[in-house]
């Protein structure tokens, strides 16, 4: 069942001429938006069980609303001092270099994995390696 609804989204997406024509004619934005209110009315119906929505809610047998569990916020810090020195730690050049690999494989028809991989090998962070393809791709604004 599966293999045949994804064969029919992949007929409907050529029929439109490519996945970026069908981007363009909102065809997977209301797929998805189809699939949301589905899911939504199997909630509100009953039909689908999520735990702490519709069943098990708090005061269901709970004992009551929980308390949230406290975050400490001087973890936000301490994170940003680990993030500081990983990147004080590894050779600025050679990620430099590797997320430029990155953003010239991006921009042509290069498989982008080899880079990506090898950026992330030299220290890159997944934030940094994110920047390289969207100075490539640019960044989607669904309209």
């Amino acid at each position: 069942a599966v293999e045949a609804e994804a064969w029919r989204h992949l007929a409907a997406i050529d029929a439109l001429g490519g996945a970026v024509a069908a981007i363009d004619a909102g065809y997977q934005q209301a797929e998805i938006e189809a699939a949301a209110y589905a899911h939504a009315r199997a909630v509100e119906d009953g039909q689908r069980v999520v735990v702490g929505v519709n069943r098990f809610a708090h005061g269901d047998d709970a004992g009551g609303v929980p308390e949230p569990f406290p975050v400490d916020p001087s973890l936000a810090d301490h994170r940003a001092a680990q993030l500081a020195a990983w990147r004080e730690s590894r050779d600025g050049a050679a990620v430099a270099a590797a997320l430029a690999d990155v953003e010239a494989a991006a921009r042509g028809t290069a498989n982008l994995l080899e880079p990506m991989g090898e950026a992330l090998r030299r220290g890159a962070t997944l934030g940094e390696v994110s920047d390289a393809l969207r100075r490539a791709f640019g960044v989607h604004h669904p309209g």
